[in-house]
This record gives C-alpha cells, structure tokens and sequence, in this order.
C-alpha cells in the first residue's frame, strides 16, 4: 500500500506530460494545414492572374527536347478548377512528315505541383496524333527528333491520375511499308484508382486491349505478328506465326507484378513439327528488382509435356530453366538457334531430325556480361544432324549427351546410325550397334575429340574397334559378306589418287567381299595414308565380282580375288571372266597410291581363249565396229598371255600379248574356215599374223594378216589363197550336186587410211559345172574369173566379178555404226553392164537358150521368197524352155518392188502380162493378175501335163500350195490350141491356209462352153477335186479335135466331178475316183460295120476319150441316127464302171454294163442289142399282151454279147439269143 501511494504522483505528472505533447502536435498541424491552404491560395491566385507561364514552360520544355522545329498554333490558357491549356496543333519537324503531331489537344493541370516542377495533368483530351519511334545503334526505342542529350530522358509530365481521352493516336514504327504502325484509344476516368479503357490496334485485324483499374484488369492480344518481336528486339529469334493471348494483370509504377492467362500461336511454322498452332499458359511473378515467368503446360506441338521458367533482374542479371519430356530437335534449332556462338550459326540453317528425351536447359548472364552460359543436358532419341564444315553428318544419333557451349561429353548408344563426312567419304555408312563414350573440346576452330574403345557393327557385318586420343587413332576392322557393290561406302575423299577413287567407285556392279581385315595406328586426319610411324594393313577376299574397268572395256565376271593393300601398295590375285571368257590367271598391282598420279596398274593374264567369246570385244575395235550386221562366228579356242600397263590419267594404255590358235573357225554367214592355227602377236595399236593355216571351203587355205596404227589411221594388209571345193560354196543343195571339182584362188586387200582394196582371180580348169545354161561350163575350161573392190571403209564399197557367164557389180554403204547393201548390176551373157541403180537391182542379159524348166527343178520348195529390193530386168533369149514349150526369141521385162512383182512378155508365140501385189496387212489377201494377150500351144510341142511337171521339177505340195490369202485372176484372150482358138477364157482361186479354192474356170471352144470349179488340199498328202459342166449345141467339132470321130453331130452336156490324190499336175487314171455322165441328144453316128464283130471294136489311141464320150463310131458303120445316147460311170482305182449304157434309136437298142481297166487297158462288157426298134414299140408295149409274150424287156427281140480282152483286139462271143414267143 505504501508503495502504491508513493508512485501516484510520478503517474499524474506523466498524463500531463502526454496532455501537454498532444495539444502541442494539434497546434503544429494545424499550422501546417493553414500553411498549406495559403500556398494553394497563392498558386491558384497566381495562375488565375498569370496562366501565360504555363504556355511558356511547355513551348521551352519542347524545345530543350527536341532538335526538330516546334510548331504551336492557336493556344489559349484559362482556368477551370486549375491552369488549362488549349491548342489546335502541336508539330515537331516537318509539316508534311511531323515526328510528332497532336490535334484539339485540352490540357487540365494541378495547380500546387507545378510549383515543385511537377506537372501533374488532371485531364487530357486529345482529339487525334501521330509520333514516329527510332531504334538508336543501342538497339533502344525512342521518340524520333529527340536531342542525343535527351534520347533517354523523360518529360516530367504525370498522366496516372489524370482522366484521358485519346481519341486516334497513330505510332508510327520504322517500316516503309506501314504494315507496323500502331492506332492508339486511351480512356480513363481519372483519380487515384482510375477506370482504364486502352485499345491498341494494327493491320489485319490485330490489337492489344486493356480493361479494368489502374493496377488491376483484364487484357487481350489478337492478330500479333510474331516476326515483329525480332525486329522490335534483335536478339530474340526471328520465328513465324500469329500470336494471340488474354488474362488478367496487376502492375503498380508501370511494371507488372503479377500475370496469368492463356496464349495460342497459330502457324509458328516450325521445321520440325507439323503442328499448325501452339496453346500454353502463362504465369508472372514480378518484384521490385526482379521478376519470373514460367509457361507451363505446352500443347499442340510434338513436345509433350513442355515447360519453360525465366528469372529476371533489374540489375542485367538473367537465369531460365527450360525442361521437357520429349522436344523435337528441329524445334529447338528454331527457337535457341540465335542463342547459339557463331562457329554454330551454320547448323541453325539446316534440317534436323530426331527428339530430345529428358530435356534439362539451364542458362543465365551474369551483370555486365554480353555472354550468355548455358548447359543442355538430354538423352538423343534418333537425331539426324546435318553434316557442316569438318563435323560428319549423324542419322539415327542415340545416348546421354551433356553439352556447352565450348565443350561436350556423349554416352554412345545408338542401334542403327548413318554416317555422311564428305570431308573424308564420299559415301554414308550405316553401321549398328554402336557404343562408346565421346568428349570433345573446341580449340578456337576445330574440335579436339577423345574416345574410349568404340564399338561398331556395320554393313557386311562390320565389327570395329577403335581409340580416339587427340593425336592417335587406333583401330581394329573385320568386314564380311558385304555386297561388292557397297565397297564404295569406305572410299576416302582424301589420300589417294583422284583416278583410283572415281574408278574403284564405278568398278564393283555385284558380288561379294567374302572377308576383310583392316589396321590402322597413327593420327585419324592422316587416313588411309602411310608417314613417319602410321600404319596400315588390308588383306580382303573377293567372291563372284562383276567389275565393270572402263567403257569399251569387257567386263571381268565371276571373279575370284585376294587383295592385299600395304601402305601404299596394292596387290590382286584373282581368275575368273572377261565378257564370257573364262580367265585361269590374272594379277594386278598398283603403287604410290597415297599421290595424286598413283603409279601404272600392271596386270597378267594367261588363259585358254574360247573364241566364241572374244567375237564381242573384237566387234568394237576400230576395224569392226562400222561392220557389225555381218553374221560373223568365231569357234574353236586358243591360248592368250596379255600384259597390261594402265595409267591413271591420260597416258594410254600399253598392251603386249600373243595369241595361240588351236584348230579355230571363222563363219560370215554361209562361208565358213576351219581348224585354223598359228600364233597371232598383238599390241595396242598393231596386230601381225604370219603363216596360219586352215580349211576353207573344204580345201587348204593360208592367211596372212598385219595391221598398224590402229588406234589413229588403220593400215591393214590380209592375202588369202588356197584350193576350195566346189561343190562346197555356200549355194542351195541342189545346185551343190551339180558342181564338181577345185577351185584354186587368191585374194589380197589392204586397208589404209579407211580407204579399202581388194583384188583377187579363180581358175575353173579344174571343175565342171552341170547347172542350166548359162552357168554350165567343163574341165579344161581356162576362163578365168576376176574379183575387184575398192571404197572407203566407213562408208561405201563397190564390188566386181567378171566371169565367162556374165558379170557383176554390188555396193555396200555405212549407215552410222551398220552396213547395208545397197545397189547391184548384173548381166547375163555378153555385154557390157547396166546403169548402177541408186538402190536396188538392175539385171540385162542374151543369150542362146534359157532352160527355165531346168532352173525351175533348183529352185527350193516355195520358190526364193523373202522381200526382195527394188529389181528391173530386161532379157532376151533366143528359146526359152518353159513347161515342155519352146518360145522363140522372147524378150522378158519386169520389175520387182519389196514383195510385189510385175512382168511383161512377148514372143511370136505368146505375149501377156502379170502383176503381183502384195498384202499390205495381215488379214489382207495378196493378188496375181494374170492377162494373156495370145497363146498358141502347138500339138507337136504340147506334153502331157505330168511331163511338164517332170521338166519343172515342181514339188506335189510345194511352199506356195498353201499359207497367206491370196487371190488369183487369169484371163486368156486368145488360146489357140491344137489348131482351135478358145476365146474369153477366164480363171478365179483362192489361197487359205488349208489350200486352194478353184471358183471358176470358163471358155469357149470349139462351140463347147466350159464351166468348171474344184478345189487343192495340199496337206496330209493332198488331194485334188475338179467338178463342174461342159454343154454344146454340136459336139461333134470338139470330139473330132480330141480324135473322136465317131459322132457327126448332137446336142451333148457332161457332168460329174473327179478327185485324185496329191497336186492337180499329179493326176492317174488309177487313182481318179469319182462320177461322170453324159446326154447326147438328137445325132448322127457316123458309119458302121455290118458285122456284129464291129460291136466293140475301139480305137486304142482314144480309148478314154471314147469311153468317156461314147464314141461309137465303129459300131456303126455307115451312121446311125439316134434320139438320145446317154451313160454313167463310176471311177476307181482304175477302174470305170457302168451299169447304165444306153442308146435309143428308130432302127435299134442298145444296153450295155460292165467295166473298163484303165491301167493295163482291159475290157469285160454285157451288151444286150434289140433291132427293129419300131416293131418293138407296137408289140413290146402293148399293154398285158407285150409283157406276156416279150418279157420283162418289151423287146421282141434281142442279142447278148460278152466282150473281153484288150482294148485293141477284144474278143467278142455272144452268148445267148431269143425271142419274147421262145420265152
């Protein structure tokens, strides 16, 4: 208690303390309000009175600031709660380009804050503007017209309290085109936390809207050009697209404190994704110094998920984080592609390929460091990076990779990868399984590497071992079973010869690279080379190689080889084929491969040569590659040694070789050599052959052949004589058979500057010939026959015979790498040549005899056939011998033209006309038209048709017999024939595959009209029809020309049809079958015998024209009239049977039956006679009575008689004799 009454009066003197500090703080701020209230009083007092001081502190605000001119018009100061300033323009620089410009501008200010140099703006109001902003060699913005002095200073005006209304403000950007300038509205309602209304806009559509408080609202972008951030900001990558966004937004003193929304990119137009837009997040977080803003989750690219952090500071201090589960490589180039130092900047422009898995970036700038650090560190997932500079080009990269920007480390793992460095290989690898550890450290212009022991599985399976150090490289490689023609993958761009390298790249078409071991020590930029120290070793086995030398080279086929490369020498065993030729032995070596002119290729090779095989490499030496249409065989074999020098750059090859002939053939076409022998020796441009000797036409033949100065103007001699057999010339078979005998010849031609010679002679003293006329001749014939050529070897040659039978000249032509024959002239006789045609054959000839049915037996079935050239002829003989005809002096013109024919004729004899035509197509049939003018076939000369047959020589079922359409049409003006004109005689066939259809074959003749058809099928041994009518008025001129006289006149008409077996010229009475009939009607037979012996007497001369026409003559002797006299026969197998023949006259009748041999001329008949043929008619057929009393044949009476025997002598015995009453 004590106590607490001792410390009240401490307690009441510290409340009075408080009470007196208290009233003293209300008197001081009340002081300082009042003081203030009169400072406000003054300024308002101040500029109501003096508002110009305001209109002055601005003109010199602007002109402090601005270099331009400073263009002020129409301004009125006043005052409305505070200094207001009015203008109507505000111009700084020119009129016509302003840097900046305002329109109507009202300005409402606060009074007080002017008074400490603060003008704090309590309303604006602008009705329009422009103002154009610059970028300064700093890379900053700022307003154009600015004084360098002022370039980063700012007006000390304040617009965040003041209400605005901006109505069209334009910002004009540094772009010609205008495509960048920005139109500003800005509302705001004034005060301390102001309504806000900003919208910003752009071409196509674009604009940047704000709406909300001041420090807290919503914001939306729409139609952003993505390029515009790289030309607003240099050092931020340069990418594509439209960018559009919205969200909300805190900022406090202009900076952002805090920032969320969404964001699409559309067509960011990223090399490695096919994505068409990008959607993300956005998240900013800012302080007072410092800031980070994070985007996170990234859609709709191939980086899935994705997510970026970026911490800023004020100060210059920047730090990011950029993580993603799997990111498209291509992408990253796209985006962190100007982040990259320079000696990277190439593999920027470049496509890549592949994802990064795991991805971690990290990256930052330390203050005052134009460097930007960074480290990536990812796991590779099939990257395809392009190869640049020294670097190789990767496909299909795999591992664990830790990079910077100067150094990297990678843990190798890749299944398959693809390796293109053109530095070194011309061509990819593609290796698999490959593992090891890289690091590398980039020394200023290249990358130092080091590597522990690689491990590579590769094409042919590959196995490779290798140590990087960073001056040594060391490596172990087996290949096996790699297709030769990927042998080229290992070639290196560096350290061999040029040459060597194109060749070994084009040389290997198949095959197998069986095994090949490689090792290698020494500095890797030194490969495949050999200095100092290094070391290299290649042993390779080659299988069944198809390698291709050089063009107009054979190539070497089913090759077997061992190579074995040391240093710089290389060395190859190998046999196998050149173009076909089987080659027991070849080796090869090369030196001084590591120089740019590597030393000669020296090659061997000993072989038996089949030389079937060399025809095709021979076919392309300067000799014979203008000849190659002749059908030229090569046979038999012989044994090369070649030996090969064959540089690497333009010196020409040398070649040294013999060959050894053992028994060869030489065939051209129908000519052929045989068990030719002796040594050829060759080099590249020489050949020499002396002494090799052969058969040739089945007789001795030595040739001899040198040749020089192949490969520039060929200069070559060949001489060729022997013995040939006659009989053996390459002529058809028939023709063989009638030559007999030697022929001794030589022949000798040179060639020389490609112009050609050739001279040679035949005696034919030692052979016969029995061919037609006019190329017969016999034993002891001294007649020589001379052959002369000459022409330019690449171009044309002209060939002459001269023979006692006549004379010949060919020429051939060149028609680029083939020759053809082009024209000949022949004659046939004495005379001089015809004109050489420009194409085509010309043949004139004369002479005593021309057998052509002789020639016609040489010719081969079917005639030559073919397509013939161009060919006129003009002959005229003395006699031609045609179809058993002798045609005296006739002259034959023609001409023939590919396959069709037209021929022209006359003689005394005959005279006419034929034309052939051809089928233009297939289905088509060809055509002969046959005209004859006259035609006179005498009796003495006419055979019978199997004679002429026989002369001929025809076939029974030649070529022609059947095959294409072909249509013939023959008509015959005037036939005289045995002494009797045929006129209109006209003939219609057909050919088809199955034979001859004869149509029509018509005339007339001696008052008998002919009308007859048939038909020829030659196959399965052919057969032959003929059938058809032969009518008359009056037979009897027609049956007396035959020989026939036994009938003096009737009205007679034939019918029937026959057949045979084989041609139509093949035809015998023992193989005829078939029918024939005959009527005869109303006339006379000529006198007859009075004895019965007369009854079958025959004319044996005529006997088949008798039987066949019922010549009846001898029967009866002085003439008979008769009604009608008709008959049947049945022909076959030489027999002509009847059991029909009948004659009816007034005085007698007549029944005949039995049968005619035809072949040996035999006989046996019944005939059956009835005279008083007129009581016959009262009696015989009355009817009942004539039966009864005559019997079954109404005759009253009648005599049997039986004939036999021979056709000139038949014995005739009758037989029986009665009477209708006897019976």
């Amino acid at each position: 208690m004590a106590d607490a009454h001792a410390d009240a009066p401490h307690q009441a003197g510290l409340r009075q303390s408080l009470r007196s500090l208290a009233v003293g703080f209300a008197w001081v701020s009340a002081v300082l309000v009042a003081g203030a209230m009169l400072l406000i009083l003054a300024a308002y007092l101040l500029f109501i009175y003096r508002p110009e001081l305001l209109r002055d502190y601005l003109r010199n605000a602007l002109v402090e600031h601005f270099s331009e001119p400073v263009q002020l018009s129409v301004i009125r100061t006043g005052w409305k709660g505070g200094p207001t300033v009015q203008f109507q323009h505000l111009l700084i620089g020119s009129a016509a380009h302003p840097d900046l410009s305002l329109n109507d501008v009202d300005l409402r200010f606060f009074a007080l804050p002017l008074l400490a140099g603060n003008v704090l703006v309590r309303e604006l109001d602008v009705a329009s503007g422009s103002v154009k902003l610059l970028k300064n060699a700093q890379g900053q913005w700022h307003l154009a017209g600015l004084k360098p002095s002022h370039s980063n200073g700012r007006f000390n005006l304040k617009l965040d309290p003041a209400r605005l209304q901006i109505q069209h403000f334009l910002i004009e950007l540094p772009d010609n085109q205008h495509s960048t300038d920005l139109h500003l509205q800005w509302l705001s309602t004034g005060g301390l936390r102001p309504d806000m209304q900003i919208h910003l806009d752009w071409a196509k559509g674009g604009s940047l809207q704000y709406a909300g408080a001041a420090g807290n609202g919503q914001w939306a972008l729409h139609g952003l050009p993505v390029a515009w951030l790289h030309k607003l900001e240099g050092r931020l990558p340069a990418l594509q697209g439209v960018l559009s966004a919205k969200g909300s937004l805190v900022w406090q003193d202009g900076l952002s404190s805090a920032l969320d929304g969404h964001f699409q990119w559309q067509h960011p137009g990223f090399t490695g994704s096919k994505a068409t837009g990008v959607q993300g997040q956005l998240r900013w977080q800012g302080f007072t110094h410092s800031g980070q803003l994070e985007i996170s989750p990234i859609s709709g690219i191939s980086a899935q998920p994705l997510s970026a952090r970026l911490r800023l500071h004020w100060k210059g201090r920047l730090q990011g984080d950029f993580s993603a589960k799997r990111l498209p490589v291509q992408l990253v180039m796209d985006i962190a592609g100007p982040l990259l130092p320079a000696h990277w900047q190439n593999w920027r422009q470049s496509s890549w390929h592949g994802n990064l898995r795991d991805m971690q970036v990290h990256f930052a700038r330390i203050r005052n460091s134009q460097k930007l650090g960074w480290q990536l560190q990812t796991r590779l997932d099939d990257l395809d990076i392009p190869a640049l500079g020294q670097a190789p080009g990767l496909d299909g990269l795999s591992g664990h990779l830790d990079f910077q920007p100067q150094q990297f480390s990678l843990h190798l793992q890749s299944r398959q990868l693809k390796v293109f460095w053109p530095r070194y290989f011309a061509h990819s690898w593609f290796l698999q399984k490959v593992s090891g550890h890289i690091s590398g450290r980039w020394n200023a212009q290249h990358w130092s590497l080091q590597a522990a022991p690689l491990l590579v599985y590769g094409p042919g399976d590959l196995q490779l071992t290798a140590s990087i150090g960073p001056q040594q490289l060391h490596l172990q490689a087996r290949l096996q079973h790699l297709p030769a023609r990927d042998i080229n993958t290992f070639l290196p761009n560096q350290g061999i010869s040029p040459a060597l390298q194109r060749w070994l790249s084009m040389a290997f078409l198949s095959g197998t690279l069986d095994k090949a071991d490689l090792r290698w020590r020494g500095p890797w930029q030194h490969l495949p080379q050999n200095h100092n120290h290094d070391h290299l070793n290649l042993q390779a086995h080659f299988h069944n190689v198809h390698l291709h030398y050089a063009a107009r080279w054979p190539d070497a086929e089913h090759l077997d080889a061992r190579l074995l490369w040391t240093g710089n020498t290389l060395t190859v065993r190998s046999h196998g084929d050149i173009s076909g030729i089987p080659v027991r032995e070849a080796q090869v070596s090369i030196g001084n491969l590591d120089t740019a002119l590597a030393s000669p290729l020296y090659a061997e090779i000993n072989t038996p040569l089949p030389m079937a095989k060399l025809l095709p490499c021979l076919r392309q030496t300067p000799i014979l590659r203008h000849a190659q249409t002749p059908p030229l065989q090569l046979s038999g074999e012989g044994q090369l040694h070649l030996a090969l020098k064959v540089p690497f750059h333009h010196e020409k090859t040398q070649v040294q070789g013999v060959l050894a002939l053992q028994k060869a053939g030489v065939k051209m076409g129908n000519w052929r050599a045989e068990s030719i022998s002796g040594p050829i020796h060759f080099q590249r441009d020489a050949i020499n052959a002396k002494n090799l000797q052969g058969q040739f036409v089945g007789g001795p033949a030595q040739v001899s052949l040198q040749a020089k100065a192949l490969d520039q103007q060929t200069h070559l001699q060949m001489q060729l004589q022997g013995s040939l057999q006659a009989g053996q010339l390459p002529l058809p078979q028939s023709w063989q058979s009638r030559l007999h005998g030697v022929i001794p010849y030589q022949v000798s031609g040179t060639l020389e500057n490609g112009r050609l010679r050739l001279l040679g002679s035949a005696r034919l003293q030692r052979s016969r010939s029995s061919l037609p006329a006019p190329f017969n001749w016999s034993y002891a014939d001294e007649t020589p026959v001379s052959i002369s050529g000459q022409g330019l070897w690449d171009r044309a040659f002209d060939l002459t015979v001269h023979a006692a039978q006549g004379q010949a000249r060919l020429s051939w032509k060149s028609e680029g790498r083939h020759w053809q024959w082009r024209a000949a002239a022949l004659r046939l006789g004495a005379g001089p040549l015809p004109k050489m045609p420009g194409y085509g054959v010309r043949i004139d000839g004369q002479g005593q005899v021309l057998p052509v049915d002789e020639w016609f037996a040489l010719l081969p079935a079917g005639g030559p056939g073919g397509r013939l050239p161009t060919t006129r002829f003009d002959l005229h003989w003395q006699q031609v011998q045609l179809l058993g005809q002798v045609w005296q002096h006739t002259r034959i013109l023609g001409e023939a033209r590919g396959r069709n024919w037209h021929l022209r004729w006359r003689s005394p004899q005959s005279a006419g006309k034929l034309t052939y035509q051809a089928a233009r197509i297939p289905a088509q049939a060809a055509a002969i038209h046959l005209d004859v003018q006259k035609l006179v076939l005498s009796p003495a000369q006419t055979e019978p048709l199997q004679s002429a047959r026989r002369a001929s020589g025809m076939t029974s079922s030649p070529a022609w017999a059947s095959g294409g359409p072909l249509d013939l049409d023959a008509h015959m003006d005037h036939l005289d024939w045995r002494g009797h004109l045929a006129h209109d005689v006209s003939l219609q066939a057909e050919r088809s595959p199955s034979g001859w259809q004869l149509s029509a074959l018509k005339g007339e003749w001696l008052g008998s009209h002919w009308d007859l058809s048939g038909a020829w099928l030659p196959h399965d041994g052919g057969m032959t029809t003929v059938q058809g009518t032969v009518q008359s008025h009056n037979i009897g001129p027609a049956l007396e020309a035959l020989g026939m006289n036994s009938l003096e006149y009737g009205q007679a008409r034939y019918t029937g049809k026959i057949s045979w077996p084989g041609a139509p010229w093949n035809w015998n009475v023992q193989h005829l079958q078939g029918t024939i009939q005959s009527h005869i009607k109303n006339g006379r037979l000529k006198k007859m015998g009075t004895d019965v012996s007369w009854l079958v007497y025959v004319n044996p001369t005529t006997l088949l024209k008798d039987l066949l026409t019922l010549d009846y003559r001898p029967l009866f002797g002085e003439g008979l009239f008769f009604h009608a006299l008709s008959a049947k026969f049945v022909l076959g197998k030489g027999l002509a049977r009847s059991q029909d023949i009948r004659l009816n006259s007034s005085a007698l009748a007549m029944h005949g039956a039995g049968t005619l041999d035809m072949v040996d001329q035999q006989m046996n008949l019944n005939l059956q006679v009835y005279p008083l043929q007129s009581f016959d008619w009262l009696l015989g057929d009355f009817p009942l009575l004539g039966p009864a009393l005559f019997g079954h044949s109404g005759k009253v009476l009648e005599l049997n008689y039986l004939a036999q025997g021979s056709w000139e002598h038949p014995m005739v015995t009758r037989i029986s004799s009665s009477s209708a009453k006897d019976k």
